[in-house]
């Protein structure tokens, strides 16, 4: 069966539209889409709907091959913080702010990427054990990929708790040092520098996480 269609009509009860779509897209057809048409669904219905805005992103800039979102964190205190990132100007930039910014600038579960690039691209190394989400990301940044930020603020809304918070900035270190050796500076000297700033953050995020989030 190809070129079908599966069409859901949608007025609120977003629990069971979430299913519905899951249901959907768990089918093995070898080719179909899922299109839900939304009956005046409220706020909450229809915010979840317009995270397919990425699926827009990509049909209006075609040359496109990752996206990344601004993201919301639920902490256990019900208090809500949001991160917001930017356009970078070059994948330059944006290769310098991700070795060498206290965080990231992206969520993994905020990406979405061709599939093609990505398995063109080797996909995830695991050997690294941690950060691979980063070493993923990288490879499309120095790749020379086309890379472009998703406009109209958080996509992606996520909860933490305290486990949720890693400890294991150890292993986190040495899977920096591995992803600046492969994707930081060729001088030595400068490749150096790099790693004492990411390990600095990286204690320090580890002194932040024991004095401070545990407590949350």
């Amino acid at each position: 069966m190809t070129g079908t269609t599966i069409l859901l009509a949608a007025h609120d009860r977003l629990e069971y539209l979430k299913e519905a779509v899951a249901s959907a897209l768990a089918q093995r057809w070898p080719d179909f889409e899922v299109l839900v048409v939304d009956d005046g669904s409220g706020p909450e219905t229809a915010g979840w709907l317009d995270l397919a805005a990425r699926a827009d992103l990509f049909a209006a800039h075609p040359d496109t091959d990752l996206v990344y979102c601004d993201h919301d964190q639920l902490l256990p205190d019900g208090k809500v913080e949001g991160s917001r990132y930017p356009e970078f100007a070059s994948n330059a930039a944006l290769l310098r702010a991700t070795l060498l910014r206290p965080r990231v600038p992206f969520k993994h579960s905020g990406m979405t990427y061709a599939r093609d690039v990505a398995l063109a691209l080797g996909s995830y190394d695991t050997r690294i054990g941690i950060k691979v989400d980063v070493d993923f990301f990288l490879r499309f940044v120095v790749a020379g990929k086309r890379i472009r930020h998703l406009p109209g603020g958080p996509a992606v809304s996520f909860r933490t708790h305290n486990e949720s918070m890693s400890r294991k900035r150890g292993k986190g270190i040495r899977a920096w040092w591995t992803i600046i050796d492969r994707y930081g500076p060729k001088n030595p000297l400068l490749r150096l520098a790099f790693k004492a700033v990411r390990t600095t953050w990286e204690l320090l995020k580890a002194v932040y996480t024991v004095l401070f989030w545990t407590e949350r």
